[in-house]
């Protein structure tokens, strides 16, 4: 009954609760990180209509905006006018993203496993309850950056454990730096079988591998998964398995800053630069 939707997220479930809320006519406000790529902010608010406030670049921030924005609201317009779906803490949208193993199974049902990168744990939390309980013997395999890596500090510790706090995490997969919570956390502890880690060089070439040999446009987030998926290390600990799908889950990525060409331009100017004085 809610007349205005808040959210907080970056990418696929800002832009899903833009275009709900635009088909349903209600009025969607996205609080994003001040350093979200502008192709996800220009798709959230140019595209779909939500209005977009910008925060701080750390949960803490988007979490702190995300609820002044709803009291906001419901001081002014009344207490049942507003309402948060949170991005992967809301059972609603963890279900909801389960229906991507349902998909999978019915694409591809004799897998041995299934990797998904993790940063809230709603996808792979949905993901892995639906799979497990069709097919128990399907492994479920996380991927998270190096750098952000609360499921798998959690996984080892037996307990949940978050990302430093009110820390910008610097990493090109800019999509899964949140940490899991009380909704997903019981969900990873209990379905997920295993959660490896990538580096940012390995990220990005599973990035730029997926682009140029499968013609698929993901971003980050995505070629994580992949790089888990083709690593040396999953296969050495699970030798077994052969047939393994991999959930390629966005592809939000500004086709003008891509990683690799972040890291060459430089080095392409210099040798302009010094081409250029040969030539006088």
């Amino acid at each position: 009954t809610a007349d205005y939707i808040v959210t907080q997220s970056s990418g696929n479930h800002a832009q899903a609760i833009a275009l709900g809320c635009k088909l349903l006519g209600k009025k969607a406000i996205v609080v994003m990180p001040e350093d979200s790529p502008g192709v996800k902010v220009s798709a959230v608010r140019d595209t779909y209509g939500a209005e977009v406030r910008l925060c701080k670049p750390t949960q803490e921030a988007r979490e702190a905006m995300s609820a002044e924005v709803v009291q906001e609201l419901r001081s002014k317009y009344g207490e049942d006018k507003a309402e948060e779906i949170h991005p992967n803490q809301d059972i609603r949208v963890v279900n909801g993203q389960g229906s991507v193993g349902i998909e999978l199974l019915e694409q591809q049902p004799d897998l041995d496993a299934i990797v998904v990168s993790i940063g809230g744990g709603g996808l792979i939390g949905g993901v892995a309850t639906y799979v497990k309980s069709v097919n128990p013997k399907i492994k479920i395999i996380g991927a998270e950056p190096e750098r952000a890596k609360s499921a798998y500090m959690s996984k080892k510790a037996g307990k949940l454990v978050k990302n430093p706090p009110n820390t910008a995490i610097n990493t090109i997969a800019d999509s899964v730096k949140s940490s899991l919570g009380p909704t997903t956390y019981p969900l990873v502890k209990d379905y997920v079988d295993d959660v490896f880690t990538a580096t940012e060089e390995e990220i990005e070439d599973a990035t730029k591998f997926t682009m140029e040999r499968a013609k698929q446009v993901i971003e980050p987030g995505c070629g994580l998964a992949v790089a888990v998926a083709t690593s040396k290390q999953l296969y050495e600990r699970y030798p077994e398995l052969r047939n393994v799908g991999v959930v390629l889950c966005g592809g939000n990525i500004d086709l003008e800053n891509l990683p690799w060409m972040r890291n060459k331009r430089p080095a392409e100017s210099a040798e302009s630069s010094s081409q250029g004085r040969d030539r006088k």
